[in-house]
């Protein structure tokens, strides 16, 4: 496992759980695409993150389910919400993942590790 690709990996994967998390905060909701993200990732940038130069570089790095609503509680086990791409250091992910994943359940009103598509979602008439 390449050192220098691991760290890019884990830096993309917590940066991309970090604008995740901005993005629920604000709106309560799983953003849709990258393209929700894109305001937080150039707010990101300004602050001193050049690296965050594109959505790009990210998808280069990251995957995400735009599709998941709540991400699974057990994450550590089997993640399919936010995951690197490739080799990764997963303490630094685990402990922002976390983060989020509270933020998600205080949002949805949950507890529990249940997963709920955004189509089921709207197709119960539900926001």
């Amino acid at each position: 496992m390449s050192s220098d690709r691991a760290e890019r990996n884990t830096q993309y994967t917590v940066a991309a759980i970090e604008l995740v998390h901005e993005y629920v905060a604000e709106h309560r909701t799983w953003p849709s695409s990258w393209q929700d993200l894109e305001e937080y990732r150039s707010e990101a940038a300004g602050r001193g993150r050049p690296w965050m130069d594109s959505l790009e570089s990210f998808k280069k790095h990251v995957l995400i389910d735009f599709m998941e609503a709540t991400p699974s509680i057990y994450y550590q086990a089997s993640n399919t919400s936010i995951r690197p791409t490739g080799p990764a250091y997963y303490g630094p992910i685990d402990a922002r993942f976390a983060a989020l994943l509270q933020l998600v359940e205080q949002c949805n009103g949950q507890s529990g590790a249940s997963s709920v598509k955004k189509e089921e979602r709207n197709a119960a008439g539900e926001q």
